[in-house]
């Protein structure tokens, strides 16, 4: 091949890739704009529910050939209460955007698959997050990495910083926190894993006798998909390599690889949960003293039914967590 024929070449490849990555940061901006609007109808529903309002705003998007940056605010609009007028609380998120088809920071990893766009966010600080900034020591508290693909299904992670607090007698001791997640937005399909070493709480309580709680080897795994009911069916499990619960006066208690399983399934009209709750074994004075296992099964719930339950315990839980501790309990109307 002549040099000249190679040169025109690689000209031709060059300006195909700067054309592709131009349109796809089109695509991009306006995925960005739709994830917003997604976003905004669920935290909708939210607001309703538990009365705290919440949105999503694009404060900047700057298009480039082959990235964008683009920066978030998710204010959150907490209700008036004890003669105290409402209140704006601010978060700001800002993410570096390569574009497809082959975007630089996903090459910089190693993933070589095409791909509409590849993110780099981290939380900015503001007021409402200065003392989680302060809690890390300096690092960024929330950062992540995301590809979304040419059909929309998003892959990603995130990873929290660890924090040390301390205010008064309590203390706050945690290790941080890795997370991975998949995200199918034509079938809302999701599966997520989180996983952390340690978080231990520790301080005196006029309540309770406990004075310091320790929890190692927390992983939480879950795969769900809606269900014909708008309810969710699938898996999530939480594991704990080793909890340990010290009080005043009694004998401190260690449960080792405790696990609580949730399984929900759909068939036709009926639906069908399980539940387990595995204590592998329990420690008390640094003895073992023997393991314990509670599993519930339920088959065959009207899919309907099981929902307008599930809706009735929801409202009651509200209702509970928003009397500021003057139901301890939830509450059931007659109805």
């Amino acid at each position: 091949m002549k040099k000249s024929a190679l040169v025109g070449v690689v000209v031709v490849l060059g300006a195909v890739w700067t054309g592709t990555a131009w349109y796809t940061g089109q695509k991009a901006e306006d995925f960005v704009n739709q994830s917003i609007t997604n976003a905004n109808d669920s935290l909708k529903t939210l607001s309703d529910k538990w009365g705290i309002g919440s949105k999503v705003e694009l404060v900047s998007f700057e298009r480039g050939v082959f990235s964008s940056t683009a920066r978030y605010r998710v204010k959150f609009t907490l209700p008036a209460a004890d003669g105290k007028p409402a209140e704006d609380r601010d978060v700001l998120f800002v993410e570096h955007l390569s574009h497809g088809p082959l975007p630089l920071s996903n090459l910089k990893t190693g993933a070589f698959m095409p791909a509409m766009v590849a993110s780099d966010f981290a939380l900015e600080e503001t007021p409402a997050v200065k003392e989680w900034f302060a809690a890390t020591k300096g690092a960024t508290p929330l950062t992540g990495h995301y590809s979304v693909s040419y059909a929309k299904n998003i892959t990603g992670k995130f990873n929290l910083a660890p924090v040390e607090v301390a205010k008064g007698d309590t203390n706050l001791s945690f290790s941080g926190m890795t997370g991975n997640v998949e995200y199918a937005t034509g079938t809302d399909h999701g599966v997520f894993d989180l996983k952390t070493d340690k978080l231990v709480l520790s301080g005196q309580s006029e309540n309770s006798d406990i004075v310091s709680m320790a929890l190692q080897g927390i992983t939480l795994t879950s795969d769900m998909t809606p269900a014909s009911n708008d309810m969710y069916v699938g898996s999530q499990k939480v594991t704990f390599k080793d909890w340990t619960i010290t009080s005043k006066e009694k004998p401190p208690v260690q449960f080792k690889d405790t696990t609580i399983a949730v399984d929900v399934t759909e068939a036709n009209s009926l639906m069908g949960a399980k539940m387990a709750l595995d204590f592998g074994m329990i420690n008390v004075q640094a003895k073992d003293m023997a393991g314990m296992k509670l599993a519930i099964d339920v088959q065959k719930l009207d899919s309907k039914a099981f929902k307008a339950l599930n809706d009735v315990y929801e409202a009651a839980s509200r209702r509970m967590m928003q009397s500021k501790g003057e139901e301890q309990t939830p509450q059931f109307t007659p109805e």
